[in-house]
């Protein structure tokens, strides 16, 4: 591979003066074996020999050997040699020279910087070849620079040529060392863009001052920080990066944009205006400047206008307000309150971070003439009062939105606290909405349920009437007789409104959804018997029939003998047990038709119980062990805990039961559906 000019203009120095001084020794040598007697004939010998050499080093008549030419220029190196990748250099596409470069200089700071350049001009994932938008000889110094820096790391003396190369002072070589090693930089510059994708922008202002103290020449961590600053209306702090971003790159267009946008943020639309039509010169196309232009050069109202408490909080006249009413007067003492209202008279839009301050909501009603205090006193009207007047007064000055639903919500507590004697929530709930409509708050959700609870408890109770229910019972036994059963439905429910502690009407109305065929609220009402008084044996019945007549005979049979636990000697609870004994006993045995069989199994493979009996591999392998090893079925027939499963199975159709269950062959009676395991 030929050299590239410029790279090692020393070595070949050396080797001029190297072939000069023999030349001139063999020449003395041939010409005049003693001393030289003619001192005007060598200095003419010794002219023609750096003649010859100079035009050898410039361009002049090649050697045989290995030939110099200029970066990008060798018509013959089209083949990429080994270990080394192409990359194009030039400020413009259509003027670019094509160069090949060893793969190590990408691990080199000063080339990765190179690299940066590129990723910020092209976009990281540019297509096709690899462009490095600077200079030619920008690009010859680096190379130069990167090969002595790998010249002498050969030799192992790259310390002291490193530092020398760079001007760094060896005591200072491994924190400046930082400064050249784009990784960490990079890595905090990525964690940054994260947050701030996120929104978390705190964090992003972190990890992008970490990234700015690791490479503080870089401008895009500055814009990229100013950005992050504006998102949490600190202006003032993102105009000092934005400066600083234009300092860094004066002919960056995006710089301008973020200039533009601090000082928007501060108001400054002059300066604003200025800085995107400077960022326009630039880039005349670019969308964001025009708009940004477009936004600080259209007519505003005054500042009062566009922030209510600009007013409120100007000029002496709020200290004076303050120090007159009697409640502020003693927090003007506290050094704490006054930091705050300073902070928040420099700039009103902080008033939302100090909402929270019960003495920041006490000046701001003195300010501006609205009465913000709580409902603890008996006086609700006049709290009601003034929190209407205070809705009325931020809408009229376009108050923040959740300054009115704080004032809503504490209109609604006060409606709560008037309801308890007048028994009307409907106001209280009204203004909880409205709040609501305003900020979605977590405080004011929590008060609408419990005002809404207790107007449903307040209608329970005033809906209450034991006499009344126990005629719309006796309405709804009738209406039962004579079989018309959605009348009696329509009756007991009443009943239960009345008094909905009656179990009665419960037990009443399952029956009828039960002959209505409506199971599933049949089930609620038993179930709702039950829990209302366990011990109402009418209640099992009504549950283990409709659970019967779901054919969920195994849950039946529980609820029955639940049931026989408060009445043993009641007939029919007794009654249901045998017949969901025969039920099971029928599966056992193998009498369902195949479609009955199917049915079940279907049935039963939508109960969770038994959808896990069937998915524990030692159930499987209890049952295998009992169709094919006696002696390890009967150590599982020891075990209560199998036999209650393998019972749930036989009760489910899963598995079937071959002769008697008291045979001597019980470990050979399982039948087990090869379909269902």
């Amino acid at each position: 591979m030929k050299r590239v000019r410029g790279f090692k203009i020393g070595h070949r120095f050396v080797k001029i003066f190297k072939w000069i001084r023999p030349r001139r020794i063999q020449s003395s040598k041939r010409q005049c074996p003693t001393r030289i007697t003619n001192p005007i004939a060598g200095i003419r010998s010794l002219a023609r020999s750096l003649s010859r050499g100079a035009k050898r080093l410039c361009g002049g008549k090649k050697s045989s050997g290995q030939s110099q030419t200029r970066l990008g220029k060798d018509p013959k190196m089209r083949v990429v040699p080994r270990g080394h990748l192409v990359v194009h250099v030039g400020e413009s596409d259509g003027d670019t020279r094509r160069v090949v470069v060893p793969v190590i200089y990408f691990n080199h700071p000063l080339f990765g910087e190179l690299l940066e350049q590129a990723e910020r001009v092209h976009g990281f994932d540019q297509p096709g070849r690899i462009t490095i938008p600077c200079r030619v000889s920008d690009f010859e110094k680096v190379q130069m620079r990167i090969a002595a820096w790998d010249q002498c790391r050969r030799k192992r003396t790259y310390k002291i040529i490193y530092l020398s190369l760079f001007k760094i002072s060896p005591s200072s070589h491994l924190e400046n060392a930082k400064q050249f090693d784009p990784t960490d930089s990079r890595q905090a510059k990525a964690k940054g863009n994260a947050a701030f994708s996120s929104g978390d922008f705190a964090a992003a202002i972190a990890h992008f001052t970490e990234a700015i103290n690791l490479s503080p020449t870089n401008h895009v961590l500055y814009s990229n920080r100013s950005a992050a600053y504006a998102s949490l209306h600190r202006y003032a702090e993102a105009l000092s990066d934005a400066k600083k971003t234009v300092e860094l790159k004066p002919d960056w267009s995006k710089g301008y944009s973020r200039l533009g946008a601090a000082y928007i943020g501060l108001s400054q639309f002059k300066e604003a205006t200025d800085a995107y039509k400077k960022g326009l010169e630039l880039d005349p196309n670019n969308e964001t400047l025009k708009s940004g232009l477009a936004d600080a050069s259209r007519p505003r109202a005054s500042p009062s206008a566009l922030n209510p408490f600009v007013e409120a909080f100007q000029g002496p006249e709020m200290w004076a307000k303050l120090t007159a009413d009697p409640g502020t007067r003693v927090y003007l003492q506290q050094p704490d309150f006054v930091k705050t209202m300073q902070d928040i008279q420099k700039n009103p839009n902080n008033l939302n971070l100090y909402m929270k301050d019960k003495r920041v909501m006490q000046a701001l009603g003195v300010l501006l003439n609205v009465k913000f205090g709580g409902s603890k006193g008996e006086d609700y009207e006049e709290c009601i009062q003034d929190c209407d007047k205070a809705v009325e007064r931020g809408r009229e000055l376009r108050f923040d939105f959740k300054m009115i639903a704080k004032a809503l919500t504490r209109k609604g507590s006060a409606l709560v606290k008037m309801a308890k004697c007048s028994k009307d929530f409907e106001p209280a709930i009204e203004s909880f909405q409205k709040a609501l409509t305003e900020h979605r708050n977590p405080d004011t959700l929590k008060k609408l349920n419990d005002a809404e609870k207790a107007k449903k408890e307040l209608e329970q109770q005033e809906y209450f009437d034991p006499k009344i229910a126990e005629e719309e019972r006796e309405k709804g036994n009738e209406f039962f007789k004579e079989q018309k059963y959605p009348e009696a439905v329509k009756h007991y429910s009443e009943a239960i409104k009345r008094n909905p502690g009656d179990v009665r009407a419960y037990s009443n109305r399952a029956a009828c959804y039960t002959k209505l065929g409506a199971l599933p609220e049949g089930l609620k009402d038993a179930e709702k018997c039950i829990e209302l008084d366990s011990s109402f044996t009418k209640g099992y019945s009504r549950k283990g029939a409709i659970q019967f007549f779901m054919k969920e005979y195994d849950k039946a049979m529980e609820t029955y003998q639940e049931g026989l636990k408060h009445d043993p000697k009641n007939q029919e609870l007794l009654d249901g047990v045998r017949r969901c004994v025969e039920q099971i006993n029928k599966a056992s045995r193998g009498d369902l038709t195949p479609e009955e069989l199917k049915e079940r199994q279907a049935k039963a493979m939508q109960d969770p119980e038994v959808q896990n009996i069937l998915s524990d591999p030692v159930m499987r392998q209890v049952l295998v062990d009992f169709q094919e090893n006696q002696k390890a079925a009967q150590e599982h027939m020891k075990n209560p805990i199998v036999m209650n499963k393998i019972q749930k199975l036989v009760s489910a159709g899963i598995v079937q039961v071959r002769g008697s269950r008291h045979s001597r062959s019980w470990p050979n009676i399982l039948e087990v559906k090869n379909d269902i395991l």
